[in-house]
C-alpha cells in the first residue's frame, strides 16, 4: 500500500507557526516603534522644510507677501502652523494651506516667530525677519536629534542636526 506525500501544514503546525511569530512580533514592536520614534523628528522637519519652500514658491508666484504662522497663538509651532496671504482684491485673509499638530511630545518652537510677528515672505521670495526653529522630542528617548532652523534672507533655510538635550 502506497501512501501519497503530504502537501501543505497541518493544523497543529499552522498554530505552532502563527504562535511563534506572535512571540516575536511582541518583543521587536517596541524595538521597531523607537527606530520610528527616531525617524519622526527627521519626518516632522522635512514637512517644515517642504512647508517653507511652499510658501516661497507661492509668494513668488502670487507676487504678494505670504506669511507662515502658528496654528495657536504663540510661539508653539508643535500645534501646527498656516500659510496665508492678504487677497488684494478684497483685503480678506486666504489661507493657503495649513499643516496639523506635531504627533507625541515634541517641542517645536521659535523665539523669533509667532502669531504677532510671523515668517513673512516677500514677492521676491526674500524673508522681512531673520530667525531660527528649534524641533525636538522632550524626552530625547524618541529621537536622539534635535533640529535647529535658521531663516536666511533669502528665504532658504538652514538646517543643523544636534544631539539632543532634554
Amino acid at each position: 500500500m502506497r501512501y501519497r506525500s503530504q502537501k501543505g501544514l497541518t493544523l497543529v503546525e499552522l498554530m505552532i507557526t502563527i504562535m511563534l511569530l506572535a512571540i516575536v512580533a511582541s518583543a521587536a514592536i517596541p524595538a521597531m516603534q523607537s527606530l520610528f520614534g527616531r525617524k519622526n523628528v527627521h519626518a516632522v522637519g522635512k514637512i517644515f522644510e517642504q512647508s517653507i519652500q511652499l510658501a516661497r514658491a507661492e509668494a513668488i508666484q502670487r507676487s504678494t507677501t505670504v506669511r507662515v504662522l502658528p496654528a495657536i497663538d504663540g510661539d508653539n509651532w508643535s500645534e501646527g502652523w498656516e500659510i496665508e496671504y492678504t487677497d488684494p482684491v478684497d483685503g480678506s485673509i486666504q489661507t493657503i494651506r495649513n499643516f496639523s499638530a506635531v504627533s507625541g511630545n515634541a517641542t517645536f518652537r521659535s523665539d523669533d516667530f509667532t502669531t504677532d510677528a510671523p515668517l513673512t515672505i516677500l514677492p521676491n521670495g526674500q524673508v522681512t525677519l531673520l530667525g531660527t526653529f528649534e524641533l525636538f522630542y522632550n524626552d530625547c528617548a524618541n529621537s536622539p536629534d534635535r533640529l535647529d532652523y535658521q531663516i536666511l534672507l533669502s528665504g532658504l533655510l538652514k538646517k543643523t542636526v544636534n544631539p539632543c538635550q532634554p
